[in-house]
C-alpha cells in the first residue's frame, strides 16, 4: 500500500485522504461474518460505523496539521 500511496501523493492526493484510507484499512470486509458470529450484529455494525466516522475525523485533523 505504501508505494501506491507515495505515488498518489506525488500526483497530488491530499494527506487527509491518505490518513483516512490508512485508518479505514482496519475495516476487514472478509472478517465481518466472523465478527458477527462472535460478537453479534449490533456490535459489528456499531464498530464498523464508528471506525468509518473516526477515519474521516482523523483525516480532517491530519489535513489541518499538515496545512500548518
Amino acid at each position: 500500500w505504501y508505494p501506491l500511496l507515495a505515488d498518489l501523493r506525488e500526483k497530488g492526493m491530499k494527506p487527509s485522504l491518505i490518513a483516512t484510507f490508512l485508518y479505514n484499512r482496519a475495516v476487514k470486509i472478509p472478517l465481518i461474518p466472523m465478527m458477527i458470529y462472535y460478537f453479534g450484529w449490533a456490535f459489528t455494525i456499531l464498530l464498523t460505523v464508528y471506525m468509518v466516522i473516526f477515519s474521516v475525523i482523523q483525516g480532517s485533523i491530519v489535513g489541518k496539521i499538515v496545512r500548518r
